[in-house]
């Protein structure tokens, strides 16, 4: 599966020594287990590349509608009830989650609309 080999390829560059920046898109369909398990495996490769050196900045931001899979009338009826009613509330809680796990010097957050 796409996402498989997109994390395989990530712990490859950490193993490797390079910084990556990863983005975590919020206020689209994804739930609040789903942003757990992406800190939780960040935290994971972080961990297994502890001495390769290797960096990681995660980016937290508000997912855009030109970021957001095409549209089908099903997705948009989803969206309309996953986006949250304050984004930017929803943006800092993902960001204080992904902090929690994975420490204040990796998170980074755009609350911006």
């Amino acid at each position: 599966p796409p996402l498989a080999e997109h994390l395989r390829l990530l712990e490859g560059a950490l193993l490797a020594g390079r910084s990556l920046a990863q983005a975590m898109l919020v206020g689209h369909v994804e739930t609040f287990v789903e942003r757990v398990e992406h800190v939780v495996r960040l935290r994971d490769m972080i961990t297994v590349a502890a001495g390769a050196g290797g960096r990681v900045v995660l980016h937290v931001q508000l997912a855009t509608a030109d970021e957001l899979p095409a549209a089908s009338p099903q997705l948009e009826g989803i969206l309309t009830v996953a986006r949250p009613r304050i984004a930017a509330t929803d943006v800092r809680h993902a960001a204080a989650v992904a902090r929690l796990a994975l420490g204040s010097g990796v998170v980074r957050a755009q609350a911006t609309l």
